[in-house]
């Protein structure tokens, strides 16, 4: 005999499950949408303050500090197994140019590891780094609104000047991103001496976080550094990775492409650096190749 009690809960299970497939989109493929809202944590004054830039300064240089979210969009893509019933992973992209800069056979990659691809267009290196910031915290916002997300997984990566700018982000919002992705181009928020080169250093772009953000940058957010053996940025990248380890982050890895410059990793690659970016907590760190 079945009880009212296990009745009654498979009810309301199923009622909560109507519920939350009636909000969630179930849309796949590639497409554009516009974002509903802003992030809590888009605002310029709030960047400003995790980034430790003089806000106020930006704008007397002349600085794009705000943006209308209504007229920017986005570009998604939802690999087409996705349904309501899994969650996926979030993976925001900061491209250094528009379109969207994805080699084609990242899709696929993305795809089997079940992460839903989202970036602003127009969110290149002309724009300021506060507008791309903001965006890329409004796609994190506003995406598990829209697609049942694990909020586990969700990550923000970018290439060249995309890459500085997803560092900056993912080491100023830990408590956003669980971590970070960053392809031939990294910001440190510590000046980084050059090797080789006295009195030289690579200066830091941001300021540290504070407190218990910057204890969970250190010890809980995964980061990853790609570069190619001859990339202009790689002894800026491989300086940042030691760097990083100095400071005692814990979860860091480095992979250097053979051959390679300045240019998108082969889909090979750049699974190796999703499988790191998702290796569980305290993973080896040793720099790959």
């Amino acid at each position: 005999m079945i009880s009212k009690f296990r009745i009654v809960t498979v009810a309301l299970l199923a009622t909560a499950s109507a519920a939350f497939a009636a909000g969630k989109e179930t849309r796949t493929g590639q497409y554009d949408i516009r974002m509903p809202q802003r992030s809590p944590n888009s605002a310029a004054g709030k960047i400003a303050q995790r980034i430790g830039w003089n806000l106020e300064a930006a704008r007397r240089q002349g600085m794009e500090t705000d943006y209308d979210l209504a007229s920017e969009s986005f570009l998604v893509k939802v690999p087409d197994g996705y349904t309501l019933r899994q969650p996926y992973g979030l993976f925001v992209w900061v491209s250094p140019g528009e379109p969207p800069l994805v080699r084609p056979d990242w899709w696929p990659v993305l795809a089997k590891r079940k992460l839903i691809f989202v970036g602003a267009h127009n969110s290149g290196n002309e724009r300021s780094v506060i507008a791309r910031i903001g965006l890329a915290l409004d796609a994190a916002h506003n995406m598990p609104s829209l697609y049942n997300i694990d909020p586990r997984r969700i990550y923000i990566a970018g290439l060249s000047g995309g890459g500085r700018i997803s560092s900056i982000t993912a080491n100023s919002f830990p408590d956003v991103f669980a971590g970070g992705y960053y392809i031939i181009g990294c910001d440190f928020f510590r000046s980084v001496a050059v090797p080789g080169e006295a009195n030289r250093f690579w200066r830091a772009s941001f300021s540290p976080p504070t407190g218990a953000l910057l204890t969970r940058t250190r010890s809980q957010l995964r980061h990853v550094l790609l570069t190619g053996e001859t990339d202009m940025n790689r002894p800026q990248t491989k300086a940042n990775f030691e760097a990083m380890k100095r400071e005692g982050f814990r979860n860091v890895f480095y992979f250097e492409v053979p051959k390679m410059g300045h240019e998108p990793p082969t889909a090979r690659w750049f699974e190796k650096g999703l499988e790191a970016l998702e290796a569980p907590t305290g993973a080896q760190t040793r720099p790959s190749k």
